[in-house]
Parts: structure tokens; sequence; C-alpha cells
């Protein structure tokens, strides 16, 4: 006897009508009881709150110091949008926050728990990951900058006013954290600039006095002077020399011009002394010594680069200080609402027609191919050479 080993399209046809009732019955049996568990689950609800983080609106990074001693002044006022929103989504997720969720909801008693333990620290450590498992979900899109705040519970008009509160809350968290560092930044830069006032006045008095001792009113000023008027005189004293030396070789020593000369050339080397420091001007005070300027000015360069160097960070720190002033005075929002929480429309579990349509297809399509297995196999066990086989493996098995 020939036997087939494929089975066509007609026969699987042909094999589906005859166990219709079967595939009608089982697959509308599924389909009620899919029916009345969608309407006996409990049913669940997500609302979504999406708001954008507001970095400090005075930018107090001072960001020219940025790798300098200054910028520890104003550091946390500022930042990137993005790790701003990270530190945001770590403020929800962190436990003091959900514990005062826990308490304005009630949460323990929402998720039974309440009776399991009598360790209330193991009972806020169950509430909490629950929270974070079975109700709340933050995320933050670096693209468009946006925090979204989802809440999915049991009651439709429950999800948005947790939703919200947490939006009210982070916000209040936002702005005492920001008012609190703008505080702590203008005392410390009040302090610093106390210090740098001090130190210029300090340096202005010691040069004020240095200036008096050394007649220095502007040492570069009055140092390329001197030296220009160096040059001249010492120019003019080798033009007189050689005038003086070609003269005495054709004239006598009492020549009148040879008297000039020398007159002349005494007169350069008293200028040029004076000069030098070797002797003393009393009619000009104020004339440096070219002897004394090295150690003038080794003296005077370290106060003078010093008093500059402050009169920078002083002008660096002092709008950094106004800005920490306007930023603490300020009150305003520190998140932007996008779109406030609301009751859902949809229920996020379960879908009953999406569940349904899947439940049908997948009955439909099991009960038909458990069918077409089951007349397959009763064909199969039908022939008394198939059956022979079956009794002949028993006895080899099971030795009946």
């Amino acid at each position: 006897m020939e036997e087939k080993k494929n089975i066509g399209v007609f026969e699987i046809l042909n094999i589906l009508a005859i166990r219709k009732k079967m595939i009608f019955w089982v697959t509308l049996v599924m389909s009620i009881a899919v029916v009345i568990f969608s309407l006996v689950v409990t049913q669940k609800w997500t609302s979504t709150a999406v708001v954008q983080p507001l970095t400090s609106s005075s930018g107090i990074s001072l960001g020219g110091l940025s790798s300098s001693l200054l910028s520890s002044f104003a550091g946390g006022l500022s930042g990137g949008a993005e790790s701003e929103g990270q530190r945001l989504i770590a403020i929800i997720n962190s436990r003091p926050f959900l514990e005062k969720l826990i308490d304005q909801f009630d949460l323990t008693a929402y998720f039974k728990l309440k009776g399991q333990t009598d360790d209330i620290h193991r009972l806020r450590d169950a509430t909490i990951l629950a929270i974070k498992q079975n109700m709340l979900s933050v995320g933050y899109n670096p693209e468009t900058g946006f925090l979204t705040v989802s809440i999915e519970s049991k009651e439709r008009e429950l999800s948005p006013i947790i939703a919200n509160y947490i939006i009210e809350e982070l916000d209040r968290y936002n702005k005492y954290d920001r008012l609190t560092k703008a505080k702590e930044s203008r005392i410390t830069l009040e302090n610093r600039l106390v210090q740098i006032n001090q130190d210029i006045d300090s340096l202005m008095t010691n040069m004020k006095v240095f200036q008096q001792k050394y007649n220095v009113l502007n040492i570069e000023e009055q140092t390329k002077s001197l030296v220009n008027e160096y040059v001249k005189l010492e120019s003019e004293r080798v033009k007189r020399e050689i005038s003086y030396d070609i003269l005495k070789s054709s004239m006598s020593d009492n020549d009148p011009r040879l008297e000039s000369l020398q007159d002349e050339m005494q007169s350069i080397n008293n200028a040029i002394s004076k000069l030098e420091g070797t002797t003393k001007d009393s009619n000009n005070k104020y004339i440096i010594a070219l002897d004394n300027i090295p150690d003038i000015m080794k003296q005077y360069l370290p106060m003078a680069a010093n008093l500059e160097v402050y009169k920078k960070i002083y002008e660096f720190i002092y709008p950094q200080l106004e800005l920490a002033k306007l930023e603490e005075s300020r009150g305003t929002t520190t998140l932007n609402i996008i779109e406030e929480a609301v009751p859902a429309g949809l229920r996020t579990f379960p879908r009953r027609g999406f569940l349904c349509v899947i439940v049908f297809f997948v009955t439909l399509i099991s009960i038909s191919i458990y069918a077409i297995f089951l007349h397959k196999a009763q064909e199969y066990f039908a022939i008394e050479e198939n059956k022979n086989m079956i009794r002949e493996l028993r006895k080899n098995l099971f030795g009946k």
C-alpha cells in the first residue's frame, strides 16, 4: 500500500471542514475567556508630563577662567542642558524624593504592602522598588532637551496627580538648590573681594612708601628718559674728545679752542656723573641714578606685577558677584512645562482590542494545526499494519 508523504492544500481544507465544529467552539471559548479576562483584570492608566530643564539664567560659570582658581567659586550654578537633565533624573529616583512621594500618596497601602513586615525600613525599600518597577518612568531626550515623567496607576485620575506633583516638587527642590548654591557663591565671592581689596590697599601703600623713598614716579618712563639722556651725553663726550685730539695735534696747549673743548668735556662728564650717581644733583631729586636702577627695578616690578594681577582678578570676580546676587534674588521656575499630565484617554493595560485580536488568531491557527495533526493521527492508527507495529513496540517496551 502506497503511503502519501505530502499533504495537499485541498486535503488541509477538507480536514478543517471536517473539524470545523471543534475549531469554532475552541476559538469561541478562548475569545470569550480573553474578553472576560480583560474585563476583570486590574486596569492601568498612564499619564505623562513633559518639561524642559532651564539652566541658570545668569550663566555664572566664569567661562574665561574655567581652568583657573576662580572657576571653583561658581561651580554647580550652571551646566549643560544634558547634565542638568541627568541630574534631575537622579533627584527623582533618589530615596528622599521617593519617600516624600510615598508619604504624600500613601503608596505603601496602594501597593498592598502594609502588614507584610514590621520592619519599616524593609517596607520602605519594597515600596520604592514597586514604584520604580510598576509606577514611575523618567526619561530625558538630549536632542530636544525634554524631561518626561510618566506615572502608571490603577486609577485614571491618580496618575496625572502624581506626575504633576513630581514636577512641582522637582521645581521646588531645584529652586532651593540653586538659591542655596547662589548664596554660597555670593558669600565666597564677597569674602574673596574683601581679601583682594585688602591686598590691593597693602600693595598701593607699599608702593607709595617705595616711590617716596626712591623718588620714583613712573619707573619705566624715568628709566627710558635717563637712558636716552645718558646715550646722548656719551655721544657728545666722544665727539668732543675726538675734536680735542685732532686740534691738540696741530695747536699749542694754550689755544683758546682747546680750553673751550676742555670746558665742554668737563661739563659733559659732570652731567654723566650725575646720571651714574657718582655725584648728587640737589636741584632735581627725581633723577634716578643709573647705578640704582637695577635694584629699584628689582623691588618695584614684583609689586607692580602683583598689583596688576589683583586688579585683573577683581575685574573678573566683581561681575560674578553681581550675577550671584541676581541669581540669589530670583525666584522664577527652573522647569519649563511643555505638557502637563492629564487623565489618560486609553488604558495602558489591558489593551482589550489588541489582546482579543491576538488571542483569536493565535487560537485559530493553533487549533487548526491541532485538528490537522489529530485527523492524520487517526488515519494512521486506523491502518491494521500500523496497529500491529504499535502493539509490538508496546510489548518490547513494557513486556505486555
